[in-house]
Parts: structure tokens; C-alpha cells; sequence
């Protein structure tokens, strides 16, 4: 793999452009810290190039999350043009994300469910992660209710904003628009048709008269929802 040619990729990419103008040198040299681990990964499983990196090696790489590994591979995997590696690493940086992601921040758009965040508390839950995995079945759904008070109706809503969560880009305004729309489930995500999200998206923005730079495209949440397993029982 050609190194130099790789960073020249990165900066014209106006996802990356900004951090590499800032300092070049030290993402540099994180980035190629992360490739020589992976590097030193591969010849340990009996892969000499990166290039012939499988899904399978790719999956038990134990990354170092603090030095972004799974960003760097990321790159690393686009300017190799390997699609299928580029579609696991982004799977690998949401659920990253997804664990460090706190309800009050996720949810911050929607007050109805929001004012029950403080009630979770006593129960032990402030995280979306940790939501979802108490809550994913009738059982613990109960055990969370009779711990915090809310609800179960409201908890299994609450339970499956957090399963949205685990969607890049999904939290927030955006998370209230998907619920606006519809599509307050993963199976609703799963379900429809990348054009038809995105014709959604279109109708409701025209009957709110909300405005948004479009940074996010919903058809990438059908995608994404049908990468995820099912979680949420009942």
C-alpha cells in the first residue's frame, strides 16, 4: 500500500480535510501507528498485505479505540476500495460511539421521554448502552419499571429510542424527525426502501418548514438497520 498516496486520499476527503490542515504531522502519525498495528495483526494470521485483508481477520483485530483505530482502518479500507471492510469498520466505530453515548445527550430533543431520564437513575442507568441491554426484554423492562416508576409502556419507548441509537448519526433532532416520521423502531428502519426514507424525510420537511444541511442522509439508516441484529424482544 502506498502510504503517501493514501494520505493525499485522506486530505481531499472533506470529512478528514480539516484535521490533517491543522496538524498534519501528528494524525499522520496516529494514523500510521494504528496501520502498523494492524500491520504486525496481519503477519501474526499469516497475511503479509493489507490488501489481502479478510472480514473475518478484520472482525477479532482487538482495536485500540483511543487511538482511533477503527477510523484509520476505516481510510485505510475506502482508498483500498475494499467496500465490504469500510461497511464493518463503520459498524465497529457506531457501536464505539453508541456505548459512550449518555441518554440526556441522545435524547435531548425529545422532552417528553427526556423528563424520565432523572427516574433511571436510582435504577442505574444513564447510558444509552446500558438502557438497552436491561431493557430488551419483557422481564427486564419490568425490573426497570419497578425500579425507576416510569412506566413499562413508556420504558419499552424509551428502550427503543436507545436501539435507534446504535445507528450512526441517529440521536438528537435527528432522532426526533425519524420518530416524527414513523420510524420510532429499528424494525421501521429495516423495513423500508432507501428512496422512500428519503421521500419521507423530503414531505415532512415541507409540512414543518424545518431546514437542514442534509449531512445526514436517511437512506443510511435503512442500511444500517439492516446490518444490526435484533436486540429488542417483546
Amino acid at each position: 500500500m502506498d502510504r503517501q498516496a493514501l494520505i493525499a486520499q485522506i486530505k481531499t476527503e472533506r470529512y478528514a480535510g480539516k484535521r490533517f490542515e491543522e496538524d498534519e504531522a501528528t494524525h499522520t502519525a496516529r494514523l500510521f501507528r494504528s496501520v502498523d498495528r494492524f500491520d504486525a495483526y496481519l503477519r501474526e494470521q499469516g497475511i503479509e498485505r493489507v490488501e489481502d485483508t479478510t472480514l473475518e481477520v478484520l472482525k477479532a483485530f482487538p482495536f485500540n479505540y483511543p487511538e482511533n483505530d477503527d477510523e484509520h482502518l476505516r481510510w485505510v479500507f475506502s482508498y483500498l476500495g475494499r467496500r465490504e471492510l469500510v461497511e464493518t469498520m463503520g459498524m465497529v466505530s457506531a457501536d464505539k460511539y453508541f456505548h459512550n453515548k449518555k441518554l440526556r445527550t441522545a435524547f435531548k430533543a425529545l422532552p417528553e421521554l427526556s423528563a424520565y431520564i432523572p427516574d433511571l437513575r436510582p435504577a442505574g442507568i444513564r447510558m444509552a448502552a446500558e438502557l438497552l441491554e436491561r431493557g430488551a426484554t419483557p422481564a427486564g423492562r419490568a425490573e426497570i419499571s419497578e425500579a425507576s416508576g416510569v412506566p413499562e409502556d413508556v420504558v419499552l419507548e424509551l428502550v427503543h429510542c436507545a436501539d435507534l441509537c446504535r445507528m450512526t448519526g441517529m440521536g438528537g433532532k435527528t432522532l426526533y424527525r425519524a420518530r416524527e416520521m414513523g420510524y420510532d423502531t429499528l424494525a421501521k428502519c429495516r423495513a423500508v426502501t432507501p428512496e422512500q426514507i428519503e421521500a419521507d424525510l423530503i414531505a415532512y420537511l415541507a409540512s414543518t418548514g424545518e431546514r437542514t444541511n442534509r449531512m445526514i442522509r436517511f437512506s443510511s439508516f435503512v442500511h444500517q438497520a439492516r446490518r444490526l441484529a435484533d436486540v429488542v424482544v417483546g
